[in-house]
């Protein structure tokens, strides 16, 4: 069976071309039969046009440009009927006509049938299509080149607007443009957009006119509007002024409007076991004149030209939603642990404005004497010093599910229990403090081999109930906590020493099955009478080790664990971070596992890499003195130098890894 193509193009002329079971369609003589060498928009391979069965299929190759079937792009082979057009390139038009359907005789190009009319009084209503595309009309003489010249005008039109709709753009620029397009082809001297709000209503988004001097009343039909919208058609009369529906409105007598067509901007959602239709938009164009004349290809016109700009304001809304979100997820992320954010984002959990009662438990920390040292650093210095100790401790932070309140100055606010409820939150917020304290003994291990002074921090914590919500002003607003817990929290932590994380016997009670505790005096605190009980945290049942006996571990302190690498034994040791009384570091452990270790060899340990990423560095260090005591044992170290890891080490592998031997790196 034989498929004829009558192919018009503006390099490449009009013709027929005839094929039987496949055409390919490109500028690669080598490759195609039907070789478009004048169309630089043309691919090398750009189209496939193929019968399968008795249907007759398109498809594209891979184009560069896109092969468009009535208007829209091909995402797949998909089936064409005798009055289909099919656009390769930017001017080359394929009029498929299969040999079964197609009349020699016929003075016509595969006409379509005529569109079904339904006449209300004496107004005309073309039969409503659901407002969908649907393929512009194409009822010309072959041999009548002004109306070929027309047909191809509107197709390059569609294919225009097409290209340019392809890339995301703001919404105004989308509907300027469409407006320009359709002045260059329709015999109109007024066009407006109204775009569907969030409320409903559907409100002006674009207009142009004819006469750049006109800027006066818009000119639109409200009762012609109307019917559009309540019963879904789109409308197209030679003179509105005589439709007995039409010729009662104001604006149709007051404006004189004559011509007019107006069509629904849809689009197609799909809905659950179903596809859903939404009018988001109404395009009308209009004239005065009386002379001026629309067609029914004028209407097809508007019709696929109303579809794609739909799709285009469709798409330019959800890339506003993506960047909105995107917006959230970063305000978020600043306070809370990314799981955390995720779970907003898809209202898992909701942040209410204005405060809530909650039962939380509160964080604050502070660098001891962190003011004397500003005084001998620089700003710059101040400024790097901090970033990176935040960035440290706020990671901690998020990885126990805890929420970032806020910095003051040096000191850290931290929250638990909200906005998220978490099982063992209480538990969560002391070894995130636990935590912290075991990061900063690292980052004075890498502080240290740099002659750099040590920094000291105390951590205190509450729990009990607080208001915590969105507070601040319309201008500035702030997820926070406030209350009496907090102020109690504050005022645990001002007792601090360096090294210690204190408790209040509120939070010790959530917690105590799961931490080891050294009992000290009462202390008292400002605004409270009496004294009161708190709890200095040493660790965590679950560390690797404790009971480690040292006259030199630090009274109240945590225990400042850490994996160190011996290079000569190959083994990996638990030890203790401990303080000599000359300012040189030492570490303390088992007397079991001192056995081997000897003056001069090379130990290795983990330090985060101050850059404000994940990364860590393996830090080579001697054995200094070694001495030995009554359960315990130590021995000083002496710094060597840094070698980066290019990859970065996470942080819940750090006291999992098997460490490589320094030296191979």
């Amino acid at each position: 069976m034989t498929t004829r193509l009558n192919v018009t193009g503006a390099e490449n002329g009009e013709f027929e071309f005839e094929f039987e079971h496949e055409l390919l369609i490109g500028r690669d003589p080598a490759s195609c039969r039907l070789v478009l060498t004048g169309d630089t928009q043309v691919s090398r391979v750009h189209a496939r046009i193929f019968r399968e069965n008795d249907l007759v299929m398109v498809e594209d190759r891979g184009s560069r440009n896109g092969t468009y079937l009535n208007g829209q792009k091909l995402e797949g082979p998909k089936e064409t009927g005798p009055d289909d057009l099919v656009m390769v390139g930017q001017t080359q038009i394929c009029r498929i006509i299969a040999a079964d359907v197609f009349d020699p005789g016929s003075t016509q190009l595969g006409p379509r049938a005529a569109p079904k009319v339904a006449h209300d009084g004496d107004m005309t209503i073309l039969a409503s299509r659901d407002a969908l595309f649907d393929p512009m009309t194409v009822e010309t003489q072959s041999n009548d080149a002004s109306e070929l010249q027309k047909v191809n005008a509107r197709l390059r039109i569609l294919h225009t607007i097409t290209l340019d709709f392809s890339t995301i753009r703001p919404i105004v620029s989308l509907l300027s443009d469409t407006l320009e397009r359709i002045f260059e082809i329709m015999p109109v001297e007024q066009g407006i957009i109204l775009l569907k709000t969030n409320d409903g209503t559907f409100k002006l988004a674009a207009r142009k006119s004819r006469d750049p001097n006109d800027t006066g009343e818009i000119k639109v039909s409200r009762t012609i509007l109307r019917h559009v919208l309540e019963k879904r058609q789109e409308i197209l009369t030679p003179d509105a002024s005589k439709e007995t529906n039409f010729n009662a409105g104001q604006s149709v007598m007051l404006h004189q409007i004559r011509a007019v067509a107006c069509v629904p901007m849809v689009i197609r959602k799909k809905a659950v076991q179903q596809e859903v239709s939404e009018i988001v938009g109404i395009l009308q164009v209009y004239s005065t004149d009386a002379s001026s004349i629309m067609t029914q290809a004028d209407l097809d016109l508007l019709l696929a030209i109303g579809s794609i700009t739909a799709m285009a304001i469709e798409n330019a809304r959800l890339v506003d939603q993506l960047l909105v979100e995107r917006e959230k997820r970063t305000n978020l992320g600043r306070y809370l642990d990314k799981r955390v954010v995720e779970q907003i984002l898809n209202n898992k959990v909701e942040i209410k404005l204005g405060g809530e009662t909650k039962r939380i438990t509160v964080l604050f920390s502070d660098i001891r004497g962190f003011t004397g040292m500003t005084s001998r650093l620089g700003a710059q210095e101040i400024v790097n010093t901090l970033n990176a100790y935040f960035s440290r401790m706020v990671s901690i932070i998020f990885s126990q599910n805890g929420t970032l309140d806020k910095f003051v100055g040096d000191a850290i606010m931290a929250i638990w229990g909200a906005p998220v409820l978490e099982r063992n939150c209480d538990l969560q917020a002391v070894t995130a403090a636990v935590l912290m304290q075991r990061e900063l003994n690292l980052i004075n291990i890498l502080r240290r081999s740099k002659r750099q002074s040590p920094l000291y921090m105390g951590i205190g914590l509450n729990t009990g109930e607080a208001v915590v919500g969105n507070m601040g002003s319309m201008q500035a607003m702030q997820y926070t906590a406030m209350g009496n817990t907090v102020n109690l929290a504050a005022r645990i932590e001002g007792k601090t020493d360096k090294h210690m994380v204190l408790i209040s016997k509120d939070t010790l009670e959530g917690v105590k099955e799961h931490i080891v505790v050294t009992e000290i005096p009462p202390v008292e605190l400002k605004g409270i009478e009496g004294r009161v009980p708190v709890f200095a945290v040493t660790g965590l049942r679950s560390d690797p080790f404790d009971g480690l006996v040292s006259d030199r571990t630090y009274a109240g302190g945590v225990d400042l664990l850490l994996l160190m690498y011996h290079k000569k034994s190959k083994r990996e040791i638990w030890v203790k971070t401990v303080d000599v009384e000359d300012g040189k570091l030492a570490f303390a452990m088992r007397p079991e596992d001192i056995e081997g270790i000897s003056f001069g060899d090379s130990i290795c340990v983990e330090v985060p890499v101050l850059d404000g990423s994940e990364n860590h560095s393996k830090l080579k260090l001697q054995v200094g003195k070694i001495e030995a005591g009554d359960g315990f044992a130590s021995f000083q170290v002496r710094f060597q130098r840094t070698t980066e890891s290019t990859t970065p080490i996470p942080r819940e592998l750090l006291e999992e890894a098997l460490w490589q031997d320094p030296e191979s790196d």
